[in-house]
């Protein structure tokens, strides 16, 4: 999978379910990626109000949510603004 690609649509979730209430507002994107696969993430360390489409980002893994166990960590993808061309 490419590690970067650029916004295509996204939504802002200013109540996310439960889990995710520590990280509102919570932007999800649809992003395209390099090669051209669509998929949909959280878009993470940036103002809500500067995503705009066709917006390049980068993919980051990191921990995606708390888990119960102090010994275990739930990791995953989420993007973030990259530099412009």
């Amino acid at each position: 999978m490419p590690p970067t690609g650029k916004v295509l649509s996204h939504t802002i979730l200013n109540v996310p379910s439960q889990e995710f209430k520590d990280e509102a507002p919570l932007i999800i994107a649809l992003i395209e990626l390099s090669n051209g696969v669509r998929l949909i993430s959280q878009l993470t360390d940036i103002n809500p109000a500067d995503v705009r489409d066709n917006m390049p980002v980068k993919m980051e893994v990191g921990e995606l949510q708390r888990s119960n166990d102090p010994n275990q960590k739930i990791l995953g993808y989420k993007f973030v603004k990259a530099q412009e061309r």
